[in-house]
C-alpha cells in the first residue's frame, strides 16, 4: 500500500520537498538553537519593570503568528542585544511584534508601559543599526523562504491563465503615527488613518519574497512605488510576477 501510494506522488512535488529540505538545512538551524543569553550593561535601576496586560499581548501575537515566527524573531533578531529600558527583554521583544501585527502606533502602546520606555525599546532596535538590519531582513526574506526552482516547481499547478506565474505583489498599509507626524501626507484611504504602504512580494506558497522600503500612503500608491523599488533588481530574469490592476498605467 505505501509503495504505490508512493508511486502515484508526482516527481514535482518529490522535489519541491526535496528543495525544502534544502532551504530548512540551510537556514532554519536556529530551531535547535537554546535562548541567547545576553551580556547584561550598566543600568541604575535594578528592578524590573512589569508590562500592563502582557498576558494579552502575548496571546494576540501568537494566535495571530504562531510559535516559530515568534521564537525567531526573539532569538535571532531582537534578542541578541541588551535594551536599556528596566523590562524583559522576551516582554520587549513581543511589544515590537504586537505593534507590527496590531496596526497600532507609538502612542497606543502608553497603556501597557511608559511611551518614553516604549519609545525606548523602539529606538534601540529599529534606529542604532538600520543598514545592518535592513540587510539582514532582506537576505533573510530571498532565501528562508523560497528559491527560483521551488517557486517553478509549485507554478506547474497554476490555473492554466497562471501558468507563468512564481510571484505575486501587492501593496499593503499599516498604521503609523508619530511626534509631529505630517498627518496630511500619511493618509491611508484604505485604513482611513495614518499609515505607511509597503509593497509585498509572494511566492506561489504566499512565503514572503521581499518587501519595498515604506512610503507615506497618500502619495505613493501601488503605481508608483513600483517605478521607485526597481523591482527587476529584485527578481529573477525567469520570475514572472502577477499584478493587479493598480499598476496598470505605470508598466
Amino acid at each position: 500500500m505505501v509503495y504505490h501510494v508512493f508511486e502515484e506522488v508526482s516527481e514535482s512535488v518529490i522535489d519541491e520537498a526535496l528543495e525544502y529540505d534544502a532551504i530548512v538545512q540551510n537556514h532554519w538551524k536556529f530551531l535547535d538553537k537554546d535562548w541567547p543569553i545576553i551580556d547584561r550593561v550598566k543600568h541604575h535601576r535594578t528592578k524590573i519593570a512589569a508590562v500592563n496586560d502582557i498576558d494579552s499581548i502575548k496571546t494576540f501575537v501568537l494566535n495571530r503568528l504562531g510559535v516559530i515566527p515568534v521564537f525567531f524573531f526573539l532569538t535571532v533578531m531582537f534578542g541578541t542585544s541588551a535594551y536599556s529600558c528596566p523590562h524583559r527583554n522576551v516582554e520587549r521583544g513581543v511589544m515590537l511584534l504586537y505593534v507590527l501585527v496590531k496596526g497600532v502606533s507609538l502612542s497606543d502602546m502608553a497603556q501597557y508601559i511608559p511611551k518614553t520606555s516604549f519609545h525606548t525599546i523602539h529606538k534601540e532596535f529599529y534606529m542604532y543599526n538600520p543598514a545592518a538590519l535592513n540587510r539582514l531582513l532582506t537576505t533573510m526574506l530571498s532565501e528562508m523562504f523560497s528559491t527560483l526552482k521551488s517557486r517553478h516547481l509549485v507554478a506547474e499547478r497554476n490555473p492554466d491563465l497562471f501558468k507563468n506565474v512564481t510571484l505575486n505583489l501587492n501593496g499593503h498599509d499599516s498604521r503609523i503615527i508619530y511626534v509631529n507626524a505630517d498627518k496630511a501626507s500619511l493618509y491611508s484611504y484604505k485604513l482611513k488613518k495614518s499609515g505607511f504602504r509597503v509593497q509585498v512580494c509572494t511566492d506561489m506558497n504566499n512565503m514572503v519574497f521581499f518587501v519595498s522600503a515604506p512610503t507615506p500612503c497618500r502619495d505613493y500608491n501601488d503605481g508608483t512605488m513600483i517605478l521607485r523599488m526597481g523591482i527587476q533588481n529584485k527578481i529573477h530574469k525567469l520570475d514572472c510576477v502577477a499584478l493587479d490592476g493598480g499598476y496598470t498605467l505605470f508598466l
